[in-house]
């Protein structure tokens, strides 16, 4: 599933599977919220830390890549996989 960058992650737009914002702090992208891929409209946080513990993102905000996997551990799914090169895909 493609991922959709939106402005906000909490509108229409960024309801639908797969939607992601980006969200910055003083300019800079700290964080990615995205809507659980699978459909059940959870939505999660995920912190970019390049230099600590989180996740690596390769900069490029219309084709994200995002490393380590994704595990979305709450309710009411429990959806593993990863987003590359703008992709949610699966494990």
């Amino acid at each position: 599933m493609r991922a959709i960058p939106v402005e906000d992650i909490r509108s229409d737009e960024g309801q639908q599977p797969g939607a992601i914002e980006l969200r910055r702090l003083d300019g800079e992208v700290k964080g990615i919220a995205f809507r659980c891929p699978c459909g059940c409209g959870y939505e999660s946080w995920l912190p970019i830390k390049p230099d600590e513990r989180g996740w690596q993102w390769n900069g490029n905000a219309e084709t994200p890549t995002l490393t380590p996997s994704i595990l979305q551990s709450g309710l009411p799914c429990k959806w593993h996989g990863y987003l590359t090169a703008g992709e949610f895909v699966s494990c």
